[in-house]
């Protein structure tokens, strides 16, 4: 193999002229989804990146072909009173927006690129103190690398795994609804024979740029009432995440990879759904549906129709991303997970700050092993309005109303 340089992008515009490089390297990587692609990651940033500093690093052969991409961002964050760290992370994670991310190298060197990727922050220990990756599929090829250099080098590093639920697809729908149970199979069939017999339904996707606005406000408009009816945050109650959703669907729709839904009853919009079809894969992103029509099941029969649509068009899985929630069980999906890895080097800094979380995580579980169940919970609870930005496992704080 050719001699590998790293070199850093500083912006945007420094590295626009190898976008089409970083497509061609994307579909020849392991790391294949929607959260890495050009169109995902610039929209990320252009709603959420003036809080940040780019730090993306690209690994160039001698000729000055790209065969990998570690797409970092930097962030001042401050751990404990008096302790400030410069934290390295992915770009598109921090605001919840983003999962399966990942470096993106080209198929059969993601061994030499790591070293270099890894080499290149060890000769510039001087500005970073901790990197921290977050939501690396388990199937990453990458991140068991990064672990074995890691350790190699001797890296303090401390790792937890998060769940993610996805749902492999079968070839025709019979077989799908037969692998469920026979309570999950009697809800869908009766949810849709109640509602096609008794009400007019429609199915809509959003396949033209003029309808987005309409999609979008009903997604906010419908999200919102239903967190509100159950007394929590909105989602959407900031412009940030209106951005990005705006101008990621924008993108999206033009390239073919946008699948928002729409299901209206009696001329009603009911439910809504927007994910993303990307190399044979389908990404839940975020629902919402119509609170007065909940018991109708318009929520189900939504899913339903865009589970038998996926399933006849040939897509193999439907990704329901972060979490295990037991409504993702019930539609069949199997509980993966998530690589969360942060690491500093020796002696530094961040080795210090990942020392004191060691240790103070060792405390609260004997702690917690010694208390009542309800001490914990009212100490959980009030450590948690408290706690110094980024004193969690993953230091990403609580998003501003700003970034929802």
């Amino acid at each position: 193999m050719q001699q590998l340089r790293v070199k850093r992008f500083e912006s945007w515009d420094d590295i626009r002229r190898v976008s089409p490089a970083w497509d061609e390297l994307l579909a020849d990587s392991a790391s294949r989804t929607i959260f890495l692609t050009w169109e995902w990651l610039t929209a990320w940033w252009n709603a959420y990146g003036s809080s940040r500093e780019l730090f993306l690093l690209g690994c160039l052969e001698s000729d000055g072909s790209l065969v990998g991409v570690a797409p970092l961002y930097r962030m001042r964050c401050r751990a404990w009173p008096g302790l400030w760290l410069r934290v390295l992370r992915l770009v598109g994670d921090g605001t919840y927006d983003s999962d399966n991310l990942d470096l993106v190298i080209r198929r059969g060197n993601e061994g030499s690129v790591v070293e270099a990727f890894l080499d290149w922050l060890l000769g510039h220990r001087a500005e970073w103190d901790v990197l921290e990756l977050n939501a690396i599929p388990s199937e990453s090829r990458v991140f068991p690398l990064l672990v074995e250099k890691h350790s190699q080098h001797r890296w303090p590093c401390q790792r937890r795994e998060t769940p993610h639920a996805v749902l492999p697809l079968p070839s025709d729908w019979q077989s799908y609804l037969a692998s469920l149970s026979a309570n999950m199979r009697s809800s869908i069939s009766r949810g849709m024979r109640r509602l096609e017999r008794t009400h007019a339904m429609r199915l809509r996707r959003c396949d033209k740029a003029q309808d987005l606005p309409e999609f979008l406000d009903l997604l906010f408009a419908m999200h919102t009432a239903r967190w509100q009816a159950r007394g929590q945050e909105r989602a959407f109650s900031g412009t940030r995440r209106k951005k990005f959703y705006s101008e990621v669907t924008e993108k999206c729709l033009a390239q073919g990879w946008l699948a928002f839904w729409l299901l209206e009853v009696d001329g009603r919009a009911a439910a809504l759904e927007l994910g993303f079809q990307y190399s044979n894969a389908y990404y839940f992103l975020q629902g919402g549906f119509d609170t007065g029509l909940s018991s109708l099941g318009v929520g189900i029969v939504l899913k339903a129709k865009i589970l038998q649509a996926l399933v006849q068009e040939g897509v193999r899985c439907y990704d329901f991303l972060g979490g295990g929630e037991d409504y993702k069980l019930r539609w069949g999906a199997e509980l993966r997970s998530y690589h969360n890895l942060r690491c500093a080097l020796p002696g530094s800094k961040g080795a210090l700050y990942l020392k004191m979380e060691a240790s103070l995580g060792r405390t609260k579980e004997w702690v917690r092993a010694r208390i009542p169940a309800t001490t914990w919970e009212l100490l959980r609870k009030t450590y948690r309005r408290f706690k110094p930005y980024g004193s969690s496992l993953s230091m990403d704080r609580a998003p501003s109303s700003d970034e929802k």
